[in-house]
């Protein structure tokens, strides 16, 4: 009997824990997401400055990644593939984005491909890219950082 007892008790304690560290580990997540996106957003203007306009298109996405993901973390949701499409989806379903920030988002995605292919991007389009990227995050909520403590 008392085995089942300090079974049952380890288990709960094992529950807490559990818990415990999911929240830690969320929360140091959303840290880094926040980290990389004001370096990405910096680092994109740098890059167009410099006339690097494919690199900062893609340092404008790694942004806007960046803050889709924190959005979506704290309503819980987490994202698996690190394509422009699963970040898009998610944010659709989580109901996160209008339809707006969502022809914006398009607008990126589109932008982000040529900048990885092998096609060169102009100033113009990387010029729309940091523009469209600022609109975007400007226009996604996250959660306030008081109300990511209490939850921890």
């Amino acid at each position: 009997m008392i085995g089942i007892g300090w079974f049952v008790l380890g288990q709960v304690f094992a529950l807490l824990l559990r818990g415990r560290l999911g929240k830690q580990d969320q929360n140091a997540k959303a840290e880094q997401l926040a980290r990389q996106e004001m370096v990405s957003l910096g680092h994109a203007r740098e890059l167009f400055d410099e006339g690097h306009y494919d690199l900062s298109a893609i340092e404008t996405w790694r942004a806007v990644d960046a803050r889709l993901r924190r959005a979506l973390l704290s309503r819980g949701v987490n994202v698996r593939q690190t394509t422009p499409e699963a970040s898009i989806h998610a944010a659709k379903r989580a109901a996160l984005i209008g339809p707006s920030t969502l022809a914006l988002l398009e607008q990126m995605k589109r932008q982000w491909q040529i900048a990885v292919s092998t096609e060169p991007l102009t100033r113009e389009s990387a010029e729309s890219a940091l523009n469209a990227g600022r609109n975007i995050l400007s226009t996604i909520p996250l959660e306030d950082a008081a109300a990511l403590a209490k939850a921890a």
